[in-house]
C-alpha cells in the first residue's frame, strides 16, 4: 500500500483538496499500477514549512513497498510534483519529494 504524505503551507478549499487527492491517486495507478482502493494520503495544509526564508512551497513523502524500476519512479515524480504543484498554485521547483521504497510492511500482524 503506498502512503504518500504531503505537508503544505497553502491552504487550498476542500474542493481543491479534493481534486488534488484524485490527481495523486491517479498518479499512483498510472505510474506504480495501484489502485485507489489500495493508497493511503494524508495532506496536511497550512503547516509552517518554509523553503529558505520563504513560505509557499510543498514537501511530499511517498513510502512505496518493493523496489520500482528507475523509469517508473522518474515519471512517477515528474508526475506527482507536476500535479502538487499545480494543485497548489506553486511553481514545480517549490515542490520537494522524498520517495522511499520499504521491502516489508505489515497489516494486522501480518508481515508482506
Amino acid at each position: 500500500m503506498p502512503y504518500v504524505h504531503l505537508y503544505t503551507d497553502q491552504t487550498p478549499d476542500h474542493e481543491s483538496l479534493g481534486a488534488l487527492r484524485r490527481d495523486i491517486l491517479a498518479d499512483l495507478a498510472q505510474h506504480l499500477s495501484k489502485p485507489p482502493a489500495r493508497c493511503m494520503i494524508h495532506i496536511d495544509a497550512g503547516q509552517n514549512i518554509f523553503l529558505g526564508n520563504s513560505a509557499e512551497c510543498a514537501f511530499v513523502e511517498v513510502r512505496v513497498r518493493g523496489p520500482l524500476d528507475a523509469a517508473k519512479s522518474e515519471a512517477f515524480v515528474t508526475a506527482i510534483k507536476r500535479d502538487v504543484a499545480h494543485g497548489l498554485n506553486l511553481m514545480t521547483t517549490r515542490v520537494y519529494l522524498h520517495l522511499m521504497e520499504i521491502r516489508d510492511s505489515g497489516i494486522l500482524g501480518a508481515v508482506y
